[in-house]
């Protein structure tokens, strides 16, 4: 079945493809910002759920309500800082498991782990960059596809395209 015609199965999904093809756009242009906003969202409200909890019996409201601010600046800021040591662990650990079965043993495996841990906590910015161009273009196709009935090579020029813009305009800020 279509995207477009999962679209036009629900009501208002003229609506829902238009939302998609917006937050694509976004994605495309100010994704890596977007996502470094919500990695500091989740860590500040991990944060002020913290505090408040721990402190609430001991300072009362009042105090627990200051602490949990402080709670959300800390740990969304201390969340932001480490996203890229995080990606990077994540990235290594990937490589690790999937090298593994290939290339046997632990030495080999552990190797190219360290070299794409150490490549993505360098090149964090770049590929958070061109990951999100890259997402968000798939996400305006998806959208689009509700309106006008794409081809396939129609679809991937367009990814290809709104990747490539997207990609020089998120590297450059």
């Amino acid at each position: 079945m279509p995207l477009h015609d999962v679209f036009g199965a629900v009501p208002g999904g003229s609506i829902i493809a238009l939302i998609i093809v917006l937050l694509g756009l976004a994605m495309v242009f100010i994704g890596k910002h977007i996502v470094k906003f919500i990695i500091f969202l989740i860590g500040g409200l991990i944060g002020a759920s913290l505090a408040f909890i721990l402190t609430l019996p001991h300072l009362g409201f009042s105090l627990a309500i200051i602490a949990a601010i402080a709670g959300f600046l800390i740990l969304g800021f201390i969340a932001y800082l480490l996203m890229p040591v995080g990606a990077s662990i994540v990235a290594g650990a990937l490589t690790y498991f999937l090298a593994k079965p290939i290339l046997g043993g632990i030495i080999l495996p552990l190797i190219l782990a360290a070299i794409v841990f150490i490549a993505v906590l360098i090149l964090f910015d770049k590929i958070l960059g061109v990951g999100t161009a890259f997402l968000g273009s798939i996400l305006v196709v998806s959208g689009l596809s509700r309106f006008i009935a794409l081809n396939i090579y129609l679809d991937l020029l367009i990814v290809i395209g709104l990747t490539a813009i997207g990609s020089v305009i998120q590297l450059r800020s």
